[in-house]
């Protein structure tokens, strides 16, 4: 029997049958066209993540209405009809692999952001705007309005061949907004109950439906606000049995951008428990028949094979695990669980484009376990050196041995130096910090892979001018680090003061 099983076992939604239950969860790309349309660039990036076996790409957040506010400068505009183009060469270059093209969609509410926008900041009820400016409550008409602006964006995705909608109903953008009694003050049929702050939801699924019948509809939902007085998970349990049957999944995550103390439940950090959201998804799923997918730290596959074993949910949805190995799916179900490259829970693929969050956005992905995260374009598969080499790599750490590892796949003859007993370099420590378990078990993965190359590996070896000559190598790679900044307080320079980085070294 496979060890996980119930992850590659097909799901039925709708008509459509995934080949497994991996999905690709939303990670937005953010630098799109200056009219806010995919590129080249982004456009590998989806097709990597589908060639590497996910059964759902989700392609990141999309906008529905420039007129009513955004919060991204550029985000996928779904209400451009010259979006067109680059959305159906991407939804291709995802159904290429036998994966399901997915986008999502929000409209930002109170999260609207006046340096991109210039109208009402529209949400719920009147209120002191956090940027700034104001929340202006909606009137029926512009809710009408808005909810078909969601009905046309969906039918633009869907003509654009992508095959499932994620309406995002969590996280404080407005379907949110409607839903929490912290934003919502209303005393109309959209306050008061949970039916009617519901109402605006139910009535985007209706509109959508009855626009694309076919379009399959996920519906994303914070499982808890995590906050005092906000949603709980017995609120979004009552929400999700007015949802059932009116969309094909349910999508759980939890928290809300107006408390900025979620914000880190919203993408788990290393201090994070692994699968944060499992229980809110397991609450939901016992109350519903619609399927349920969940989101949040579930890094591991032994994890992911638990929730579904045990019936807690349907879907798996990852974000920075793909990103950190797009071929992860593939490897688990190939039998290749060791050579999964880990994420690290770092953060360093969205703390550098996480517009507007960030004074200076680069507005790529980067990643710090995977030098081709967002490189896909230019970065294809491996190829064969034409002329193979004897090549020097002087240092076994995760730089010196992922070099080392990439030479040799492309043919070349590898000598791989390290002065100490052992590979892992500076990254050694974390064997000895639990919270660091992820960046050990990166320096394993790379370990292994050195040793499954002809790679030599020359271990207590401190690199001369004499020895590096006598070697014969038509190149060096020099992968010695870097040293750490040592800061200028009282007593670092005795004895009894041991850098973070070099204590493990005292320690064996």
């Amino acid at each position: 029997m496979h060890p996980y099983a119930h992850l590659f076992q097909p799901l039925r939604l709708g008509r459509t049958v995934l080949k497994n239950r991996i999905e690709a969860a939303p990670v937005s790309v953010a630098n799109l066209t200056p009219q806010a349309h995919f590129t080249p660039d982004n456009i590998a990036i989806f097709e990597r993540k589908a060639k590497g076996g996910a059964a759902i790409v989700n392609m990141g957040e999309a906008r529905i209405d420039l007129k009513t506010g955004i919060s991204h400068l550029l985000c996928l505009a779904l209400d451009d009809p010259e979006v067109m183009p680059s959305l159906i060469l991407a939804t291709d270059a995802i159904r290429r692999h036998n994966a399901i093209p997915a986008i999502e969609i929000l409209h930002p509410g109170g999260r609207a952001n006046p340096e991109y926008y210039d109208g009402p900041i529209w949400a719920p009820s009147d209120a002191p705007g956090h940027l700034g400016k104001d929340y202006t409550a909606l009137d029926e008409k512009t809710i009408d309005y808005i909810v078909n602006c969601f009905a046309n964006a969906a039918e633009m995705a869907w003509l654009g061949g992508v095959e499932m909608v994620m309406i995002h109903g969590g996280h404080g953008w407005l379907l949110h907004e409607f839903l929490s009694p912290l934003n919502n003050h209303r005393t109309d049929k959209f306050g008061g109950s949970l039916e009617n702050r519901a109402r605006i939801s139910l009535m985007v699924v209706d509109a959508i439906r009855r626009r694309c019948p076919e379009l399959l509809i996920e519906f994303r939902l914070s499982g808890s606000e995590l906050v005092e007085g906000g949603l709980t998970i017995d609120d979004q349990v009552e929400f999700a049995k007015l949802l059932d049957g009116k969309v094909d999944l349910i999508h759980v995550t939890a928290g809300t951008f107006h408390y900025p103390e979620t914000n880190q439940h919203m993408v788990p950090s290393m201090f994070h428990p692994f699968g944060v959201n499992v229980e809110f998804a397991a609450a939901i799923k016992k109350a519903v028949k619609t399927p349920v997918a969940v989101v949040g730290g579930l890094d591991e596959p032994e994890l992911m094979e638990q929730v579904l074993a045990e019936g807690k949910a349907d879907i798996i949805a990852v974000g920075r695990s793909i990103i950190a190995d797009a071929q992860m799916p593939g490897k688990l179900r190939g039998g290749r669980a060791d050579d999964v490259t880990p994420c690290i829970r770092c953060n360093h693929c969205i703390s550098e484009s996480f517009v507007p969050y960030v004074k200076y956005s680069s507005r790529l992905t980067r990643c710090s376990v995977n030098p081709v995260a967002g490189r896909e374009y230019t970065e294809k598969d491996v190829c064969p050196a034409l002329i193979p080499k004897k090549v020097l790599v002087i240092g076994g750490g995760p730089a010196g041995m992922e070099a080392a590892i990439t030479l040799a796949d492309r043919g070349h003859q590898v000598i791989l130096a390290e002065k100490s007993g052992r590979l892992g370099g500076a990254i050694r420590f974390a064997e000895h910090v639990s919270f660091k378990s992820k960046l050990d078990q990166l320096m394993q993965v790379l370990i292994r892979r050195v040793e499954r190359r002809k790679i030599t590996v020359m271990l207590n070896t401190g690199m001369t001018p004499e020895l590096a000559r006598s070697l014969r190598t038509d190149a060096i790679v020099c992968a010695i680090g870097a040293d750490p900044i040592v800061p200028p307080v009282p007593g670092v320079d005795l004895e009894i003061a041991v850098s973070a980085v070099g204590m493990h070294e005292h320690m064996e």
